[in-house]
């Protein structure tokens, strides 16, 4: 269960991670980066700031999770499962 809860962390994280880098991509169309724009470009930095907290968060509850899957199997005397990834079949 642990494990599944961890996946949609990720998943929640990588959305965040999509979203700054759309601001950044707005930033750059817009020409934000220029002094004429600096209301925008404070507005645009305080919402990035704040994504970037969200998503460290996110980041964080994951590995919350994966570890305690793994103490739990522990406890439970549950092998993890080792997956071997053969450098040929790497994308």
């Amino acid at each position: 269960m642990n494990l599944i809860v961890r996946s949609k962390c990720r998943k929640v994280e990588r959305v965040f991670l999509s979203y700054l880098e759309c601001l950044d991509n707005e930033c750059k169309e817009n020409n934000i980066d220029n002094n004429e724009n600096t209301e925008n470009k404070e507005n645009i930095t305080s919402i990035k700031l704040d994504y970037q907290l969200v998503g460290k968060y996110f980041n964080r509850l994951s590995d919350y999770f994966f570890v305690s899957a793994r103490y739990i199997n522990n406890i439970n005397k549950v092998e993890d499962i080792v997956v071997k990834v053969e450098k040929n079949n790497m994308l």
